[in-house]
């Protein structure tokens, strides 16, 4: 199912009416390949559309991250890895564009996302535990607008006449996040006390040549 969910998409993307049969948008005024669609509905069509292309999101999303890792480190792979997906996957200009408004993709993408945004607050708060994120930053408002963000950050890059490399497009989003999160700034060192200092001048001055 899903290679012909891909299949579908991308001849839609090459301009062929490919979805025209059964969800009612008019990409080209050529035959519809796809119809007469076997999902029984437009609405068939289109929900088995947005769930394989979801599953295969999270999929690259929630994979296992070597654990080792600082916690910035990780979530920027993390990030960069969901924006490669979303680049090469034909579904996305797709889910993004034509289907963005339609009550099928919203109905979906509600229950999806609400998803996504509890992963990620437990992420931040993950964070916030190893001392990376301030204390203070409310987790669950941080995941819903890093999250957001994202996804409003890709649509409009993949509808961009000049558009940046993924790579690019994740670095720029990265230092919007590491800001929002204040990273910089919490994994910066305390500089040493006078104290410290003294005491570590003592140290050294007491130690063998």
């Amino acid at each position: 199912m899903g290679g012909f969910l891909k299949l579908v998409c991308e001849r839609a993307l090459l301009g062929l009416d490919a979805l025209a049969g059964c969800s009612g948008l008019s990409l080209t005024p050529r035959a519809s390949l796809a119809s007469p669609c076997r999902f029984g509905s437009k609405a068939g069509l289109v929900s088995v559309l947005i769930t394989d292309f979801h599953n295969r999101h999270e999929a690259v999303v929630n994979q296992s991250f070597d654990k080792s890792l600082p916690w910035p480190v990780r979530e920027k792979a993390r990030l960069k890895a969901s924006i490669e997906f979303l680049y090469s996957d034909p579904v996305t200009p797709v889910m993004m564009g034509k289907l963005s408004s339609s009550a099928e993709v919203i109905a979906i993408d509600t229950g999806r996302r609400a998803a996504v945004v509890e992963m990620a607050a437990r992420n931040v708060a993950q964070g916030q535990r190893r001392g990376f994120i301030a204390a203070d930053i409310d987790p669950n408002v941080a995941a819903a607008a890093i999250i957001g963000g994202i996804n409003q950050a890709v649509a409009q890059a993949i509808s961009s006449r000049r558009r940046p490399a993924s790579d690019q497009l994740a670095e720029r989003l990265w230092s919007f996040i590491a800001g929002g999160l204040s990273l910089e700034q919490q994994a910066k060192p305390q500089r040493p006390t006078r104290s410290g200092r003294r005491s570590r001048e003592l140290v050294r001055s007491n130690e063998p040549a």
